[in-house]
């Protein structure tokens, strides 16, 4: 029984031992190990793990509540039920308050009792699971919630005042949690927005665009912030993300100076050769055309979402996000589990295992440059940051995440700017030379900046594309023709999608949500089929395809197939 509950069973009666070993087993739920000592139980306790402890209180080596002592001492959180024929109430006080998890009496038609027992071990084990599930997951979210290099406000949704902000936000600030928390979101960003919340105000569902972050010592940063509203704890609150964009901003506004300057030179030339025929004028209007469309085209260019990965401590991959998969077009299957060098150029594979092995070691990446292998062969140029996530004793690394932006066609126009830079620069130095050279020079410098504009007209699909796919990932689930919905492991309904609500022919299955058991649409033939899947996936034991029977809300069967995958959804 290799999926069974192990239980030790602690009673210095062996015959009592032996029939309840018998009750419990008869249903396969159970594994018992039945001891007659209670000193003797404890050192087995040490050499094998068990999932609860069942134990009579009246034992002549050592009664039940001090056998309960003993173990809250030793494995503080293991369930323990005390089963006695001793039902006096002092002794079920003692045992609850030393950490019991239920007391039950003996006594009574003997299939009723055990049935109770078998119920009372199922429910202490689940509970104790549910427990330690949750710690992790909380742990987990909160180290991911304080290693994001990109800031990160919680913010009440009418009150506006600041709740809560992750280490990359306070660092941006320049300030301390103490000195935000509690304060307005207006006095730190969007200062002069007040009254325009884009969320609470002008009713927008999201967004997306440039702002500006108040620093601690009086200066201003430019933000690329996203918001998004949601419900904590019954509350209306924002999530407000924002990433550092004064290098970006910086670089548009020297490309605006440089177009500038460009503009006067163009006025120059028009002023010392109005002779020139009407070509070479008319080649002057469209570089001042282009000079415009240049810097209209720049201002479109817009955020995208980062690429996020993840490895553990043996470089394998752990996980990605969608942007990752869209810049590579590698999906999980490909290489999930696989070693990282799969995504590295064999040119860089060297240097860019040697900077992962040195991040596992406590080493960040601020704006390290790793190329990374596209599944076509294609190399992208990332810049990333990194932050490494560490075990319970917060000096072992037991993972690295990092995230990218994409500087490839960014560097790619750089050169090429550079390049036609140069040429219009040798170009304005000939021009004195001859008339001749002059229209030569004019007619290079025209088939260069068709060049720009195409670059730029390439640059603006390539954005609008990445913008419709961002909508296209927001509603695929709702929109998605399977079935999707999200249980806890008791059955609860947490979610559930129109095309669920379809197929169980139930129009109103919003009103479901926290409400329903799933159970109450599964044929009851299928019932403990079901509960034993929710055991299987529960235990980590997912991703495989099984058919169930439906009832549905009007009462018709009908047949679904399932696969059930364990996964965090809110708290649980």
């Amino acid at each position: 029984m290799p999926d069974s509950i192990r239980v030790l069973y602690v009673d210095d009666e062996s015959d009592l031992l032996e029939i309840g070993k018998l009750f419990l087993e008869e249903s396969g739920d159970f594994s018992v190990t039945p001891i007659v000592s209670p000193k003797a139980a404890l050192d087995l306790l040490q050499k094998e793990q068990y999932d609860a402890i069942v134990s009579d209180y009246q034992m002549d080596e050592l009664d039940g509540i001090r056998f309960l002592q003993a173990v809250r001492e030793r494995f503080p959180i293991i369930p323990f039920i005390l089963f006695t024929g001793k039902g006096r109430e002092e002794v079920v006080i003692q045992a609850l308050n030393n950490g019991a998890d239920f007391y039950l009496q003996k006594g009574g038609d003997p299939d009723a009792q055990f049935a109770e027992l078998a119920h009372k071990i199922r429910q202490a084990v689940r509970t104790k699971q549910a427990e330690r599930s949750l710690t992790e997951s909380r742990d987990y979210l909160e180290r991911i919630y304080a290693s994001v290099q990109g800031g990160i406000l919680i913010v009440d949704g009418k009150t506006h005042e600041i709740l809560d902000l992750n280490p990359a936000a306070e660092q941006m600030m320049g300030r301390s949690k103490d000195q935000i928390v509690g304060r307005v979101c207006h006095q730190f960003i969007c200062p002069a927005e007040q009254g325009r919340c884009p969320i609470t105000d002008l009713h927008q569902e999201a967004d997306n665009a440039e702002r500006i972050l108040l620093t601690a010592d009086g200066g201003k940063r430019d933000i690329i912030k996203y918001v998004v509203p949601f419900t904590f704890h019954g509350r209306e609150c924002l999530l407000e993300t924002f990433l550092d964009n004064t290098e970006r901003k910086q670089a548009t506004d020297n490309l605006k100076k440089a177009y500038e300057k460009l503009t006067v030179v163009e006025e120059e030339l028009r002023q010392n050769y109005e002779a020139l025929s009407k070509k070479e004028q008319a080649l002057l209007e469209r570089e001042k055309k282009l000079a415009e469309t240049n810097t209209y085209l720049s201002n479109l260019i817009s955020y995208a979402a980062n690429p996020i990965v993840t490895w553990d401590v043996n470089s394998r991959i752990t996980g990605f996000n969608k942007a990752f998969e869209k810049l590579t077009g590698f999906t999980e299957s490909n290489v999930l589990g696989r070693d990282f060098d799969v995504l590295f150029p064999d040119e860089s594979r060297k240097g860019s295992l040697d900077l992962m092995c040195r991040a596992l070691f406590g080493e960040k990446w601020e704006g390290v440059e790793v190329p990374v292998k596209t599944i076509h062969g294609a190399t992208r140029t990332v810049l990333w940051n990194s932050a490494n996530i560490y075990a319970d004793d917060g000096v072992t690394p037991v993972a690295t995440i990092a995230m990218g932006t994409d500087i490839t066609e960014r560097k790619k126009a750089e050169m090429e700017l550079l390049q036609s830079n140069t040429e219009l620069h040798n170009a304005y130095e000939q021009i004195a030379q001859t008339e001749e050279e002059l229209r030569q020079n004019y007619e290079q410098l025209s088939a260069t900046e068709e060049e720009l504009r195409s670059n730029y007209e390439a640059l603006a699909v390539q954005e609008q594309t990445l913008r419709e796919s961002e909508e296209k990932f927001r509603v695929l689930v709702e929109s998605s023709l399977d079935g999707i919905v999200i249980t806890d492991f008791s059955g609860i309904l947490l979610f559930s999608n129109a095309a669920a609500g379809r197929i169980v022919e139930a129009a109103d299955y919003p009103a479901f949500i926290g409400k329903k058991n799933i159970l109450e649409f599964i044929a009851p033939a299928f019932r403990p089929a079901v509960l034993r899947d929710f055991s299987q996936v529960m235990e980590g034991h997912d991703a495989y395809l099984v058919t169930y029977q439906l009832i549905t809300g009007l009462g018709r069967e009908c047949w679904a197939e399932f696969i059930g995958r364990r996964r965090t959804f809110g708290k649980t």
